[in-house]
């Protein structure tokens, strides 16, 4: 309507407070989840440095998210494997599904050992297709949009040290002010 009256601001308002509302939407439909209660855990690889990412579910409801830093990965199963037993080890809250975005060692240790640690059967899942698929998907990009961060941080960090090394007159960029 406002289109038709040559009311081209409002036309564009209007126009993009629909766009915003349909992403909401569709963000939303993504981040609930037909299994009750589950934590989903996504591993992004980066030269310098790897990320964990840690979604949690309650009643289908995403209601928490961590992410973890840690050094450069060679061994993602193990690494994955060591993530999970060191992050149950610190929670009394662990849920009957775990779902991840690659594949560990010792799936049947690691499975009856967090079914031991809980109290109840616990499941470790490695999803192919589907809504767990897409979730652990978004897990991912969120671990890995934290490594672009860091690294644009440090990047930036360098460029200031180097540029205070040239004004000061140093060789070499300094390690720590």
């Amino acid at each position: 309507n406002y289109a038709q009256n040559l009311e081209f601001e409002k036309a564009a308002r209007m126009r993009d407070r629909i766009q915003a509302l349909q992403r909401m939407n569709e963000k939303q439909r993504v981040i609930s989840s037909k299994v009750e209660h589950q934590d989903v855990i996504a591993l992004a690889l980066a030269p310098d440095a790897a990320c964990f990412e840690v979604f949690r579910f309650q009643d289908g409801r995403f209601y928490d998210r961590e992410d973890f830093m840690v050094d450069p990965v060679e061994d993602e199963k193990a690494v994955r494997t060591e993530f999970i037993s060191r992050y149950y080890a610190m929670r009394t809250d662990i849920p009957p599904q775990v779902t991840v975005n690659g594949e560990i060692d010792d799936y049947d240790l690691l499975s009856e050992w967090l079914t031991h640690q809980a109290g109840h059967k616990v499941r470790i899942h490695i999803p192919k297709k589907g809504e767990q698929l897409e979730i652990v998907k978004m897990c991912y990009d969120n671990a890995a949009e934290r490594l672009a961060q860091r690294a644009e941080k440090q990047g930036r960090q360098l460029a200031v040290l180097d540029e205070l090394a040239l004004l000061l007159g140093l060789k070499t960029a300094p390690k720590y002010i």
